[in-house]
């Protein structure tokens, strides 16, 4: 028995020395069993290599085995392969149930324990304590020790009590597989499997304390072990310290030294392999120079050339995987190598994983990701997680929806469209709703409207039965008939006989809504069947049969089957590997629920947590589909001694190395402090650090050939990235290295053949290129020739013609046709003015809104606008109510105006949106708010009127809507043509004064809005005029005095919230409230008409937005206009409504959004997807909308107004010219 070290650093040629001393054993002595004990992942790999050396002979006295592998053989043998073991997803549903138990008897994490997010991490500490072999008793006895230090002492209690409940249900259950090298130490003792064997222990850097004892056990069986040490021996004999980068290597083998002077186990000479020549590098003068310096302190600079090692700087990580995918194709197709020598790592492969799959596929390069893949996403798994949201959510919308979107059922993708548009629609929510008996209806075919909706159809009289039947129906019996086709074929004799087109809408909704109750009760079956199985606490093996049933209810297997089939035909190996692992995974979750859990009584709640655990711990491992493959992998993963070609990605600052600051449960400073006491645990995040220092040692001398090391400066966002430390040192080691970089783009023709990789490629960067040469922009003539072969080979001849096409493409459209508008706009040409707005910030979004009537999936909510008209019409209904009790607004009580505006309210709330005030909580307290913002915002108005004398002359006062209001704008269009406008103003205040006749014009808004002068000038805010000048016009009929405009304002209906420094007094608070709600908007530059506005206006007004200096004057933050001002806006907005009028009528619907200093007409424009407006397309421009001053905007008003009202003139002389010229 003896203990023999190997010792080397990287490349010096360990395992080699290895394999051949065993090959040459294996000849010398046929009986002598050969074990070479390697890691995980480098078991196959080192077979292969047995099996090209010694070809079909000496196998059978050769054993190349890891840990995992070994205690297999050992238990086969020496017994404890019998029984079940509990798989990771196990263990952590028993650690889930351990928590829920003693949830109330935990001190630290009795809240933690009720997330089962912290099961992981309980699991993780367990894990540890086991791979360090600390027993819940050595854990427990700690106590005492930390009784000075109260938050580690309840840390060592609650995780003491729960590893100790842990190993108790263990010992007497299913099997841990982290006891396995424990186990495998025990059996050990009396297996004779590697009695007198020679064992060669290879490729690790540490040991844990379990495998400590596992080779303590072969120590005293073997005839002599081997252990390969990736250091020098002259390392070995020096004084080593944490910061060491070979610190772990030389922990391991004092630890073995120990280990063999305790049982007497002799050490040999060593083997010294350090100062011979590197095997790896023997023909690699860089790489073998960078192994020898990288860790050396200091180090003298590489003098030479280097050729062997690459940087490279890429603009972004998705750049940088492409000029690797670039590099790839070329080594193979230019240097003869094969894929399976190449090798892409990256220390953060998530971040680059799905990159890679996209990118390499384009190029043609075949891989294997050397990771497993989480199965929470596959929606096998989906699907069953969202069936059990279902139940445990109260059926919310998200959980049913997410459920049927799967693709694994047998509704079509349509009809669950239409079922998801209706739910939307009626907000319907919860499981009364979904599984009551009741058929679901909607607003069109309520009683009340099916009655209104045949009333007014066009029936002869034999279907006035018809008439009367529905009359005599209840709501019930109606959908009733709906659903039994009644109604239905009624309805299609009176369409079939009338072609009413009330008819047919009612006969489409009948239609609708029978095919949406249809839908939901094939949705319903097989969940009903199964929510009723799992009702109230159950065992779990009772739950988990009812899983399963119901997965055969929906025939899921027969889904799968033709998923895998599919995917077979569209070549997509890998998904059809994936799917055809899930239904086994899923059983396997399944099974050790009831192999765990089974006999417990659960919830549904409990028992949706425990599967939604098992189905996270899972991950899916792939068989290289293939030989000749790059692999790509992360870089504490790949162990391969046949790399010729490495590519490390993704070396940028915190990442590689990696910065690691989660220090657990047990902190940096507790495991100090338990390591004094004697109870060591893992590395601290201090040590890992220097770990990770390691990592980058064994990854950059990982390949024989070549090193190309690679990082972003910009992320998938373009958020900056920083190059790793890393690059810094390989540049200060190699002097001459140099770093390619793809920021500046060469165009050269050596640039452009290196980019003529593969079609796919090639062909983009020729479309990029042909694009320059449509933007006028010279390139070099070599893309003349690869654009020939693209255009002659029959496969992409057509392909470059579609793209070619696509450079005069325009997202513009044509003028709508003559015939178009007159359908669009009819023959009276009436245009509402709120509209003309919309069409002055973007032509294309008016015409798809109003002309398209296109419109967003209907949601039960309620909107900024529904909110708004709610709010509209309880104010008029007061002023109304005000007006016909003859009641005068200054005389209005607290009192009366509480009780008139709930009645107003509840009479609103019974029309339109009415109905989703009481239909849950949520919006019980929009209604309790509104009730407080009405009644704050009519007190004001009370307020206001009691401070000054304008008087209300109508409120919601409607001009062109219909017989009783007040007559269109009309206006007249360059070619002599009328149009008119229609619109409704909120509130009209007249003022006669003076022989004299003042109209102030009042829009309520529900949220913030100011008048903006440069708005006016561009017709962005043109309806206030529009409607000052359409009451001055039309009130002009009715009088002989002179009628002059007093203002334009907004009043803001709302209820504000007043923070203040100090204690304020309510009659402070109003105050500051009048100031929050004052009226913003354009006022008459008369303090005659501002006093009888405000006749307590003292410097600032409290209610318009006037301010007056020391000296009375207007100051200048006062928005005041004189007469003449107040006439040139509203002459300027007749001709800006003409100018728009003439746009609509000439068929233009350009897309031309408005551009503000901060912000454009885009912004909350639900059309751009439509549109697919882009400033760098082709014809994409914004309305640019100048950021002027008022005094500029009141120069340029006059302007324009003076140069049309000079040609005006001119037109006018010209025509008496022509007239004269006539007679």
């Amino acid at each position: 028995m003896s203990l023999r070290f190997i010792y080397g650093r990287a490349g010096s040629g360990k395992s080699t020395y290895c394999i051949n001393n065993i090959c040459k054993a294996i000849k010398n002595d046929k009986n002598k069993l050969q074990v070479l004990l390697v890691p995980e992942q480098l078991s196959f790999e080192t077979e292969k290599v047995f099996v090209k050396l010694l070809k079909s002979s000496g196998f059978t006295n050769l054993l190349v085995t890891n840990f995992k592998r070994l205690s297999y053989l050992v238990f086969k043998e020496c017994g404890g392969i019998a029984k079940e073991y509990m798989s990771a997803a196990g263990k952590q549903m028993l650690i889930y149930k351990i928590m829920d138990n003693l949830k109330d008897e935990l001190r630290v994490f009795n809240l933690a324990a009720r997330n089962e997010s912290f099961v992981p991490i309980v699991a993780d500490i367990i894990n540890e304590m086991k791979r360090y072999e600390v027993t819940p008793e050595e854990l427990l006895s700690m106590k005492d020790s930390a009784e000075d230090n109260s938050l580690l002492y309840n840390k060592i209690s609650d995780i003491g009590k729960i590893y100790e409940d842990f190993n108790s249900i263990i010992n007497n259950g299913p099997i841990d597989s982290d006891d396995d090298l424990t186990r495998l130490a025990e059996k050990l003792d009396s297996c004779t499997l590697l009695d007198g064997a020679e064992i060669w222990i290879d490729e690790f850097s540490g040991f844990s304390p379990q495998q400590f004892t596992v080779i303590s056990k072969l120590l005293r069986r073997a005839s002599r072990v081997n252990v390969t040490l990736n250091m020098d021996y002259d390392e070995s004999t020096s004084i080593f310290d944490d910061t060491n980068v070979f610190s772990t290597v030389k922990y391991m083998e004092n630890k073995l030294v120990d280990i063999a002077r305790d049982y007497g186990i002799s050490l040999e000479e060593p083997i010294k392999l350090s100062h011979c020549p590197s095997i790896k590098f023997k023909d690699n003068k860089e790489l073998a120079y960078l192994e020898e310096n990288y860790v050396k302190y200091p180090f003298v600079p590489y003098k030479y050339n280097t050729e062997k090692i690459k940087l490279f700087k890429a603009v972004n990580v998705y750049s940088e995987v492409e000029n690797v995918a670039s590099e790839v194709v070329k080594l193979v197709r230019d240097k003869n190598l094969r894929y399976k020598d190449i090798a892409v790592v990256a220390r953060d492969l998530s971040s680059y994983e799905k990159l890679i799959e996209a990118i390499f596929n384009e190029y043609d390069i075949p891989l294997f990701i050397d990771d497993k893949k989480e199965v929470t996403s596959n929606p096998i798994i989906v699907l069953i997680t969202s069936v059990m949201d279902i139940f445990a959510k109260n059926w919310s919308f998200e959980s049913v929806f997410r459920y049927l979107k799967t693709d694994l059922l047998s509704m079509r993708k349509e009809d669950i469209d239409i079922l998801e548009n209706y739910i939307l629609w009626s907000g319907i929510k919860g499981k009364d709703k979904w599984v009551n008996n009741k058929q679901w209806n909607n607003k069109i075919l309520s009683l009340y409207g099916i009655r209104e909706g045949i009333s007014k159809l066009n029936i002869q009289d034999k279907y006035m039965e018809f008439l009367s039947w529905t009359k005599e129906l209840s709501q019930e019996e109606l959908i009733g008939a709906i659903n039994d086709s009644s109604l239905e074929l009624s309805l299609k004799d009176v369409v079939g006989l009338t072609e009413d087109s009330k008819a047919k809408e009612l006969l489409n909704s009948v239609q609708e809504i029978k095919n949406i109750n249809s839908l939901r009760e094939v949705f319903l079956q097989p969940i009903k069947t199964f929510s009723n199985k799992v009702k109230g606490e159950q065992r779990g093996v009772e739950l988990c049969t009812s899983l399963f049933e119901f997965l055969e209810d929906i025939d899921l297997i027969s889904t799968l089957e033709e998923k895998i089939n599919y995917f077979a035909e569209k070549e997509e190996q890998q998904r059809v590997r994936e799917y055809s692992q899930i239904w086994n995974l899923v059983l396997e979750v399944m099974d050790q629920v009831v192999e765990v859990l089974g006999e417990d009584i659960m919830t549904l709640e409990q028992f949706i947590k425990i599967l939604s655990l098992g189905f996270s711990q899972h991950k899916m491992g792939f068989i290289p589909p293939a030989i000749d493959q790059v692999t790509v992998g992360r870089v504490d993963r790949i162990r391969s001694h046949n790399v010729k070609y490495l590519f490390v990605i993704g070396v940028n600052e915190g990442v590689f190395p990696m910065a690691n600051s989660d220090e657990g449960i047990f902190t940096d400073t507790d495991r100090a402090y338990l390591k004094e006491r004697g109870l060591e645990l893992a590395k601290d995040t201090k040590a890992l650090l220097f770990e990770e220092q390691y990592l980058v040692y064994t990854t950059l001398t990982l390949p024989s050939e070549f090193l190309r090391i690679s990082y972003a400066i910009a992320d998938h966002e373009g958020k900056a990235l920083r190059p790793s430390m890393i690059i810094a040192r390989l540049k200060a080691i190699f002097s001459g290295l140099t770093e390619e970089s793809n920021i500046v783009e060469k165009n050269d023709e050596e640039a452009i053949l290196n980019s003529v990789i593969k079609e796919i490629p090639s062909f983009n960067n020729l479309i990029n290129e042909m694009h320059k040469i449509y933007e006028e922009e010279k390139v070099p003539t070599l893309w003349k020739s690869i654009y020939k072969w693209f255009n002659d080979n029959e496969e992409w001849h057509g392909v470059l013609e579609n793209n070619l096409k696509s450079f005069d493409y325009s997202n513009q459209s044509l003028n709508l046709s003559p015939e178009i508008i007159d359908k669009l706009y009819g023959d009276n040409k009436y245009f509402s003015v709120s509209r003309l707005e919309k069409y002055m910030e973007c032509p294309f979004s008016y015409f798809i809104n109003y002309g398209l009537r296109a419109k967003e999936r209907k949601k039960y909510e309620l909107t900024p606008p529904d909110l708004g008209t709610f709010m509209h019409n309880v104010i008029e209904k007061f002023s109304n109510d005000v007006d016909k009790n003859n009641i005068n607004w200054n005389e209005i009580s607290n009192e009366w105006c509480e009780k008139i505006v709930d009645e107003n309210i509840k009479e609103t709330m019974g029309e339109s949106t009415g109905y989703i005030f009481s239909s849950s909580p949520r919006f019980n307290y929009f209604k309790d708010r509104l009730r407080r913002v009405l009644l704050r915002s009519i007190s004001l108005i009370i307020e206001h009127m009691k401070r000054g004398n304008f008087t209300p002359v109508g409120y919601e006062i409607e001009f062109g809507l219909g017989d009783n209001g007040y007559p269109p704008i009309e206006i007249e269009l360059s070619n002599g043509q009328n149009v008119y406008l229609m619109g409704k103003i909120d509130r009209v205040d007249k003022l006669v004064i003076e022989d004299e006749e003042y109209f102030r014009v009042i829009d309520y808004k529900s949220g913030s809005k100011d008048l903006k002068l440069a708005e006016i000038y561009y017709g962005l805010q043109i309806q206030l005029l529009t409607y000052l000048d359409a009451i001055l016009n039309m009130e002009g009929d009715h009088t002989e005095l002179p009628l002059l405009p007093a203002g334009i304002l907004y009043f803001k209906i709302d209820d504000p919230m007043i923070s203040s420094k100090t204690r304020l007094s309510d009659e402070e608070i109003e105050e500051e409230i009048m100031k929050k709600l004052k009226m913003k908007g354009l006022v008459l530059a008369d303090m005659k008409i501002i006093r009888e506005m405000d006749n307590q206006i003292e410097g600032a007004s409290l209610i318009l937005p006037v301010a007056l200096t020391s000296k009375g004057a207007f100051s200048s933050y006062a928005k005041v206009a004189t007469r003449e001002q107040f006439e040139e806006l509203r002459e300027h907005v007749r001709f800006k409504l003409a100018e728009a009028c003439e746009r609509m009528l000439s068929g233009d619907i350009t897309i031309f959004p408005c551009k503000g200093k901060s912000s454009t007409s885009c912004a909350y424009c639900t059309y751009s997807v439509i549109c697919g407006f882009d400033p760098v397309m082709k014809d994409n421009n914004y309305n640019l909308i100048m950021d002027l001053k008022d005094k500029e905007i009141w120069t340029l008003i006059e302007k324009e107004l003076q140069f049309i009202r000079n040609k005006e003139k001119n037109n006018e002389e010209l025509k008496i010219e022509r007239k004269d010229g006539e007679i």
